[in-house]
């Protein structure tokens, strides 16, 4: 492999890296989020209706499954970027 080309592999690679990195730092926020507002939503629980109880906790697994799916989605893509850079 010339020069040229290693460079360009790494400059690839670094940059599938930073992608990736950026991906987890977004669903890392998003959880932190999630989480505290969970812990808020377990705080005054007992102020709400059965109702909005159970409509809140399934709103919470929707999120807490979209969190899921996103770094799943970000982490095959990464993969998928390795993968193709090779």
């Amino acid at each position: 492999m010339s020069k040229t080309q290693d460079k360009r592999l790494k400059e690839r690679i670094a940059q599938a890296d930073f992608i990736w990195e950026r991906a987890q730092v977004k669903a890392a926020s998003a959880q932190s989020v999630l989480d505290y507002m969970v812990e808020q939503f377990n705080k005054f629980k007992e102020e709400l209706t059965p109702e909005q109880v159970i409509a809140t906790e399934e709103q919470i697994a929707i999120r807490q499954k979209e969190i899921e799916d996103f770094i799943m989605e970000e982490k095959a893509s990464y993969e998928k970027r390795l993968g193709v850079i090779s």
